[in-house]
């Protein structure tokens, strides 16, 4: 919807809604990190909370850029943004 492209891309021109869109990247990433932090006892506290607000950011990123590419791959970004996160994951913690 071209709509909610323009939308979403006002909100990270605009610094205050920007700084709204941050807290929101800051509060999803707590709530991965709960779930997350169980499978990383060993691995300090401030890098899974580092890991949880990169993957939040990125993942806003990624799907911005597939809504931007309509017709040019979006499915595609989708794809490898899973298998980014799963490979990092896996090889950064060594989950299996």
């Amino acid at each position: 919807d071209p709509t909610f492209r323009a939308i979403w891309g006002g909100v990270q021109a605009d610094p205050m809604l920007r700084e709204l869109d941050v807290l929101d990247t800051r509060q999803n990433a707590a709530i991965i990190y709960k779930v997350l932090k169980p499978y990383f006892p060993r691995v300090p506290e401030e890098r899974v909370q580092a890991l949880c607000l990169l993957i939040c950011d990125g993942v806003g990123s990624a799907l911005r850029l597939a809504l931007e590419s309509s017709g040019a791959g979006e499915d595609g970004i989708v794809v490898e943004l899973k298998a980014m996160i799963a490979t990092y994951l896996r090889s950064k913690f060594s989950l299996k």
